[in-house]
């Protein structure tokens, strides 16, 4: 296997290898994007549940550490105010959550390109020879298919994140 994807790599053109280039940055940064935010929100929901645990509780004061303690900032607790942090927070939680939408548009797009310029240059290929058979024919549309696979990982991947997020009210 390894030495098909060298093989891969020796043999293909800057297009297709551009492509999985943009590609792989875009699957590295649907990754990133959900590990920190799930690690983020995780460590946030807790200290917010103590907080708004604290309150329910009357308590007159909540850790000016956590979010709520830095949105109310000494302002009278009340409904309102608490709609306002709440608004604030999710704002800030949502943040970065369009570029998975993003990614999941624009992916298609850019893995498409990698297979339609693939087949074009297997067709150029062919032009060149006099015999063509499918021993020829096949490994190079194969060649193609790889931007056609490639994008399919990334774009579902992207959308099950996406919308695993949105599920969950971010």
């Amino acid at each position: 296997m390894i030495d098909s994807i060298l093989n891969f790599l020796e043999t293909s053109t800057p297009i297709p290898l551009a492509v999985l280039v943009v590609l792989s940055l875009y699957f590295i940064i649907v990754f990133w994007i959900f590990i920190y935010k799930y690690f983020k929100l995780s460590s946030d929901v807790v200290t917010e549940k103590n907080n708004l645990n604290a309150l329910l509780v009357r308590e007159t004061s909540v850790n000016p550490l956590s979010r709520i303690g830095q949105c109310l900032n000494n302002a009278k607790i009340s409904k309102e105010s608490l709609r306002v942090c709440e608004t604030s927070l999710i704002r800030e939680a949502s943040t970065g959550i369009s570029w998975l939408s993003i990614i999941s548009s624009t992916a298609p797009f850019i893995g498409l390109f990698g297979t339609v310029v693939g087949i074009l240059e297997s067709f150029a290929q062919f032009a060149t020879t006099s015999k063509v058979s499918f021993a020829t024919i096949a490994p190079a549309i194969s060649e193609a298919l790889i931007a056609t696979r490639c994008w399919d990982i990334c774009c579902y991947i992207c959308l099950y994140i996406s919308s695993d997020t949105n599920k969950k009210g971010l």
